[in-house]
């Protein structure tokens, strides 16, 4: 039997964040991540992931190890201030 190797298909997100008072706010964005492809900035704040809400880095780091494929977000647009929600498939 042949065994097979795990193959990097590059990140599930590719969005870094750290504590922020209304969520988690963006710090990188890894470029041709899924993140990077459903428009996510730097300084974009994540409220709520999968309709969870999202209050420091260890629940964003949980929503996201537990997320399915297809991932909803509400995030706070750092430049116009707006509440967006976002839908996209992750990576993995």
């Amino acid at each position: 039997m042949e065994q097979q190797s795990a193959v990097n298909q590059g990140p599930r997100f590719g969005i870094r964040a750290v504590n922020h008072s209304a969520g988690v706010r963006i710090t990188e964005v890894v470029a041709n991540s899924p993140g990077q492809r459903a428009g996510f900035e730097i300084g974009d704040v994540i409220i709520e992931i999968n309709g969870k809400p999202i209050r420091n880095e260890q629940e964003y780091s949980d929503a996201i190890d537990v997320s399915p494929k297809t991932m909803n977000a509400k995030v706070i647009n750092t430049n116009d201030g707006q509440t967006l929600n976002v839908t996209f498939e992750l990576g993995y």
